[in-house]
């Protein structure tokens, strides 16, 4: 019984020192299926490849545009994402948002290093306005009410100036917020008291 209590103690202890949520960078994770993969600069990839990425920011980037309509946040954040065999990791360049600026709205999440550029773009041309205003979004946008287009795409080009010479296309199927650390945190210090209780009934 010693045991348990100093574990709980332990456990209760760890989830103390876990930061409030909004001290932390907010991170949205998503998932896409490949649509299209145009040039051989990809040829691993393939439609019905399945990708995973994700990226985070800091909750008080300011808006750098002075527009009502149009947020633009220049991040510290990162843009990391898996297809197949290939990895990409880069820092985050900017977010922008849309709201009913000369048009749909858009949610625009861009990463650029070297000659590669990573965009995830929510695009809605039904004009049900998924957004009240250009703030940055903490919670992920309903996939549900960008009815145009939600896709996570790479553009690649052979040197600086030149145009995009070849061009992932997937189709976003998920995007949401990761599990809280501190829940993870808490289901593995039960299963350590789970086990550590089953062990001291067997002897």
């Amino acid at each position: 019984m010693k045991v348990l209590v100093i574990l709980l103690s332990l456990v209760v202890g760890l989830l103390g020192t876990v930061p409030a949520s909004d001290a932390k960078p907010v991170e949205f994770v998503f998932t896409a299926v490949v649509a299209s993969a145009e040039h051989p600069v990809f040829p691993t990839v393939n439609p019905g490849d399945l990708v995973v990425g994700k990226y985070f920011f800091e909750s008080s980037t300011p808006d750098s545009d002075p527009n009502p309509t149009r947020g633009s946040y220049l991040s510290s954040g990162h843009f990391d994402a898996r297809i197949g065999t290939l990895s990409f990791n880069f820092p985050l360049s900017f977010i922008e948002v849309l709201d009913n600026f000369s048009g749909p709205d858009r949610y625009t999440v861009a990463a650029m290093s070297g000659n590669t550029l990573l965009e995830l773009t929510l695009f809605d041309a039904a004009n049900s306005n998924p957004f009240t205003n250009d703030s940055l979004p903490l919670v992920p946008p309903p996939l549900g009410l960008f009815d145009d287009s939600k896709q996570f795409q790479v553009f690649e080009r052979t040197a600086p100036g030149q145009d995009f010479i070849s061009k992932i296309a997937a189709n976003v199927v998920t995007l949401v917020v990761p599990e809280p650390s501190a829940l993870i945190l808490l289901m593995s210090g039960l299963a350590c008291l789970g086990g550590m209780a089953g062990w001291r009934k067997r002897r």
